[in-house]
């Protein structure tokens, strides 16, 4: 069983591979987030989310804590915000090293789509050359200074919790 500080990742990417990179040892499909949430409510435990902003997470958010979609603003975690806020706002020196990659990324693709930029060019051929200079995403995984911030569980990754 999960325990309390654990806290879930769930992904298109493969949650498992994904989550033991961050030291989680257990994880479930997304089949069995309702249920975990559904237990985690009766066992009196708080469920932590950031304010979604997409209106289909808004009612997956709604309908997973029978809650009014409406309400997902003001009933998300503040101990999880401040947290995450903390936790962005010192970078570590891979985070420093990684937003330096994504710079030239953008350079190097706003650079090839100004010389692409002729009569005749069409914008998904420049897409097509933008695209490929962009390394495959890894997706990003929660570290253990939201746990010591004391929230217990995050849904977060495609469709839940943003």
């Amino acid at each position: 069983m999960t325990s309390r500080r654990d806290f879930i990742r769930i992904s298109a990417m493969g949650a498992g591979v994904l989550a033991a990179g961050a030291g989680i040892t257990s994880t479930a499909p997304v089949s069995k987030l309702e249920e975990f949430i559904k237990e985690a409510v009766a066992r009196g435990r708080k469920i932590h989310f950031l304010p979604p902003y997409r209106g289909e997470n808004k009612m997956v958010l709604g309908s997973l804590l029978k809650e009014n979609p409406c309400q997902m603003k003001t009933l998300a975690s503040v101990d999880l915000i401040r947290a995450v806020v903390a936790l962005r706002s010192i970078k570590e020196p891979w985070e420093i090293d990684e937003i330096e990659k994504a710079v030239e990324i953008a350079y190097e693709m706003h650079v090839t789509s100004m010389k692409m930029c002729k009569p005749g060019v069409v914008e998904q051929e420049i897409f097509g050359k933008e695209d490929a200079l962009v390394p495959p995403f890894p997706g990003i995984i929660p570290d253990q200074r939201l746990q010591r911030a004391g929230c217990g569980a995050y849904a977060g990754g495609p469709g839940i919790g943003h």
